[in-house]
């Protein structure tokens, strides 16, 4: 199978632009050779899951991404260095074992870098070394820099140290997007080192970043955020440590050097301005108030994720250092929040609306049901709205509060322009819709293609309600 797929490779290699391979764990499986997609002169996008590279195949390798526009590479193993005796029959006639152009060879307890100059200097080479030979990973940072990328993504490299994958990155001056997560919970992202390389100028292009890693420091957050100069568009700190000093970095100005904890912050920074996507997903430290904050500050966001947003924040201007004395003030007492400017938002993810009853209201629906609706009436081109009451790996969230209720007999009707809407979810926030509901949404929102969560209480009727959207077309998932 694997010189099948080389032979392809080889077939088309004049006229391939773009390869994607998804390959297994198996250990005879490793990446095809580098040489064949090396000549690959128009290849710009390339794509691999799973597979192994070995050490004597980087050379090669990194000749063949450096060529690049778009690189990804998940799952991969780099395979630890091998040990090759002096006699070995795959060391002398298997060519998959003579080193490639390059490569780090050490010999006994003597290390050398051997360029190889062709055939004549490997054949030299078998002969000169004597002694186990181990074929090593390079020096990382030494590597020719890769100046056609402009987009990298790397995912759980298995057996690359994070210094090392870090090195790589920095080999990539030009490039525009990264995404770099990690393999373990234990491994963390050197955000500290990513500021300081910044802070040089490292990635002046990089507007797209995306990091998953250990849960970080909110303080090395904010170090790295306020480290780059340009306007990021597109920002996925998912599980990191982003907290109120992140939050300054995002929203307010920084200058190239400036010190974001001991620093004096007032206005907006390009970020507030340019960010087109934020996923702050698994974010624990990512407050109501900040949600709001994010909200009334990011007039071109199209994609927000966060973990929380409470009624009382949407709708009060709130003291985020005083929660519990605000918590207790009664509305008439609060100063109204500052409006939403993020009009533009496609897909809004929210762990959930926290929805707090009065003491004095009857009934488990929020008296603030409709004013919430109502705010949400003003995002008109919203395509995905989705309300979960879980994380992503199906754990309650901290605070449950009440339930956003999406019936015509609280408020429903005021979300009668969102009429781009094809999905709307409420995982864990039961509701209890009657086939009035369900027909007023049909009626209304003509893009509608899908429902996730439970839609009555009453089994009977939602088993009706259920078979009246499947015949109409409309996708449902019970979610208990």
């Amino acid at each position: 199978m694997v010189y099948k797929r080389e032979s392809f490779i080889q077939k088309h290699r004049d006229t391939l632009k773009e390869l994607s391979l998804v390959l297994t764990h198996s250990k005879h499986e490793t990446v095809p050779r580098w040489k064949v997609l090396a000549g690959c002169e128009k290849l710009e996008t390339f794509r691999v899951m799973f597979g192994r590279i070995r050490p004597e195949d980087w050379i090669a390798c990194w000749s063949a991404w450096r060529r690049l526009k778009s690189l990804e590479v998940k799952f991969v193993r780099f395979q630890k260095p091998v040990r090759v005796a002096e006699n070995d029959a795959n060391y002398v006639g298997d060519s998959a074992h003579v080193p490639e152009e390059g490569s780090h060879i050490t010999s006994g307890s003597d290390s050398l870098d051997h360029q190889s100059n062709g055939a004549d200097n490997r054949n030299t080479l078998s002969q000169e070394i004597i002694g186990p030979i181990v074929w090593d990973w390079p020096d990382f940072s030494n590597l020719v820099p890769a100046m056609r990328l402009r987009h990298i993504c790397l995912v759980n490299l298995n057996g690359l140290s994070v210094a090392d994958q870090l090195s790589i990155i920095q080999q990539c001056p030009r490039i525009e997007s990264l995404q770099w997560n990690l393999s373990t919970a234990h491994e963390r992202i050197p955000l500290l080192d990513m500021a300081e390389s910044m802070s040089q100028e490292a990635w002046p292009r990089l507007v797209d970043l995306d990091l998953m890693g250990g849960v970080s420091r909110d303080a090395e957050v904010a170090s790295m955020l306020g480290a780059i100069d340009q306007g990021l568009h597109r920002l996925s700190l998912v599980n990191s440590g982003f907290a109120k000093l992140s939050l300054c970095a995002l929203l307010h100005p920084r200058t190239k050097h400036f010190d974001i904890i001991g620093g004096n912050l007032a206005a907006r920074s390009p970020h507030a301005q340019s960010l087109v996507q934020l996923e702050l997903g698994l974010c624990r430290f990512v407050t109501s108030p900040m949600a709001q904050k994010i909200m009334e500050s990011c007039p071109n966001l199209k994609v927000l994720k966060v973990v929380r947003l409470a009624d009382r924040d949407i709708l009060y201007r709130s003291n985020d250092d005083d929660q519990e004395q605000y918590s207790h003030q009664q509305p008439e007492l609060l100063q109204e929040a500052a409006p939403w400017v993020c009009i533009k938002l496609e897909k809004l993810e929210l762990g959930r609306i926290e929805m707090k009853a009065d003491a004095q209201s009857a009934g488990p629906v929020s008296p603030n049901n409709r004013a919430i609706l109502d705010k949400l009436a003003q995002l008109t081109k919203l395509q995905h709205l989705r309300l979960r009451d879980c994380d992503e790996y199906g754990a309650a969230t901290a605070d449950p509060g009440g339930t956003l209720v999406l019936s015509l007999d609280h408020g429903l009707e005021k979300l009668t322009h969102l009429k781009d809407l094809i999905t709307v979810t409420f995982d864990g926030q039961q509701q209890d819709m009657g086939e009035q509901d369900l027909r007023w949404m049909a009626r209304t929102w003509p893009k509608l293609a899908s429902l996730e969560g439970v839609i009555s209480v009453n089994p009977e009727t939602k088993r009706e309600l259920e078979g009246w959207l499947e015949s109409r077309g409309v996708t449902w998932y019970s979610v208990e």
